[in-house]
């Protein structure tokens, strides 16, 4: 009985002693986390890119456009460009915010499809200032930019939740596995007790 309840209390200890560990571990940090999203975001309240905003319907977002303005033939103002210009410089400033937390925290691949998408749409940016795209052209490019890297992010999103999925299982085996070859060395090392009774002539002896 002894032994019984010092292997359950072993039990008890290393399963506390694993919600501790896993109590202690940090949040992980996700796309959401990325200065660079933040820094997108507030592009849609800032005045310098007011007169962009009834061309693409919003500056964050590829997906925001009416009909109408994917329709459009326009192509840009002096006043516009001048906003283009701006738009292609704080992009730039916005991407390198999240460049250092990117490299440490992103998964394989992640950040190289991000500096892709971020390549491609400043090029149509240009191309946009220049006058070799019409606002709807340019809207349907940027949208097609957006499609392949939402495509490319949730691939590599999508593998490296597999591979954190088959790590965890890794660990949970070796750790189960570590647990048994605990029990089976507390069995072994545990005394051997032996017990004798005399009935009249006869003694009956158990170990234990």
């Amino acid at each position: 009985m002894k032994t019984k309840f010092l292997i359950g209390i072993a039990v008890v200890t290393m399963t506390l002693a694993g919600c501790e560990t896993m109590q202690q571990q940090p949040r992980r940090l996700t796309s959401a986390d990325d200065p660079s999203a933040s820094c997108f975001r507030g592009m849609d309240i800032d005045p310098r890119f007011k007169p962009l905003v009834s061309k693409l319907g919003t500056i964050s977002r590829a997906d925001q456009a009416t009909i109408e303005m994917m329709a459009s033939t326009d192509k840009p103002t002096a006043e516009e460009k001048t906003a283009l210009s701006f738009w292609g410089a704080s992009r730039q400033e916005c991407a390198a915010l999240g460049r250092s937390f990117r490299s440490v925290n992103a998964p394989s691949g992640w950040v190289s499809a991000y500096e892709s998408q971020q390549s491609a749409v400043l090029q149509a940016i240009a191309r946009l200032y220049s006058g070799d795209l019409t606002y709807g052209q340019f809207i349907v490019e940027r949208q097609r930019i957006a499609t392949i890297a939402a495509a490319q992010f949730a691939d590599i999103s999508g593998r490296d939740s597999q591979a954190r999925a088959q790590h965890a299982q890794q660990e949970a085996a070796r750790a189960d596995a570590a647990l048994q070859m605990m029990l089976i060395q507390q069995q072994r090392n545990r005394p051997i007790t032996t017990n004798c009774n005399r009935f009249g002539s006869t003694v009956n002896c158990t170990t234990q």
